[in-house]
C-alpha cells in the first residue's frame, strides 16, 4: 500500500508515485480526484509510465462518463470501478473499460442488499416511480458506531416490512427502468433554493 504523506491533491505526485512504486490499483473519490488527475495526463501525456496500473476504483461522489473516457484514453488497459456503498457497507460495483461502446452514468443492479427510501418518511420508494430517495445497503454491516448512539440511530435502520438491517450511505438515488439504481449525488451536498432542492450530482451527470 502506497500512501502520500502530504495534504491536498497533487496530481503530478500521484502519477509519479504510481510509476515509482508500480502501483496496480489506484483508489480515488470520483471527479473530485479524477478531473485533476486527467488534466495532468492531458497536459503531459508522455511524462509517466503507468503500465503497472490495472484498475482505478472510486466511491463516494459522482464519477462522470466524460472523465472516465478521458482517463481510458491515457490508460486503455485499466478497468474503472465505481463502487456503491461506504466503509460501513459495500453493495456492488460497476466496471468501465476502453472496450465499452458507451460509458454511461453509474447504475447498480437492484437486489436484496440495495434499497431506496423516502427521505422524509423512511418508507421504501416504489420501483419504477422515478422518485428520488436515500440509498441504504444491507448484508455484512456493523452493529453501529462506537459509543455514538445518535449517529448510529441516524444511519442504521431496520426495514419496516422485512426486518432487514440496513445502512444509509448518504447517497441520493432512484430506481430506474430495467431494475437498477441510479446514483445522483450526496444528500449532504444538496443545494436548496427557494424551497427547491438541487442535486449537484444530477447536474454533473
Amino acid at each position: 500500500m502506497v500512501l502520500i504523506d502530504a495534504p491536498g491533491l497533487d496530481p503530478a505526485r500521484v502519477w509519479s508515485e504510481v510509476e515509482r512504486n508500480a502501483v496496480e490499483v489506484l483508489t480515488i473519490v470520483g471527479d473530485v480526484f479524477a478531473r485533476p488527475l486527467l488534466a495532468a495526463l492531458d497536459a503531459e501525456p508522455s511524462r509517466w509510465d503507468l503500465s503497472s496500473l490495472r484498475a482505478i476504483t472510486s466511491s463516494g461522489v459522482t464519477w462522470s462518463p466524460e472523465t472516465k473516457a478521458g482517463l481510458l484514453r491515457h490508460v486503455p488497459r485499466v478497468t474503472l470501478l465505481d463502487s456503491l456503498g461506504a466503509s460501513e457497507g459495500m453493495a456492488s460495483r460497476q466496471a468501465a473499460t476502453a472496450d465499452d461502446a458507451e460509458i454511461k452514468p453509474a447504475r447498480f443492479a437492484v437486489n436484496d442488499r440495495v434499497k431506496v427510501f423516502r427521505e422524509d418518511s423512511g418508507v421504501e420508494v416504489a420501483p419504477g416511480s422515478d422518485e428520488i430517495g436515500l440509498l441504504a445497503v444491507g448484508g455484512r454491516i456493523p452493529v453501529g458506531y462506537w459509543r455514538d448512539p445518535d449517529r448510529t440511530s441516524g444511519r442504521f435502520i431496520v426495514h419496516p416490512r422485512t426486518g432487514q438491517r440496513l445502512y444509509r450511505t448518504g447517497d441520493l438515488g432512484r430506481y430506474r427502468p430495467g431494475a437498477d439504481v441510479e446514483i445522483l449525488g450526496r444528500v449532504d451536498r444538496q443545494i436548496k433554493v427557494n424551497g427547491y432542492r438541487i442535486e449537484p450530482g444530477e447536474v454533473e451527470a
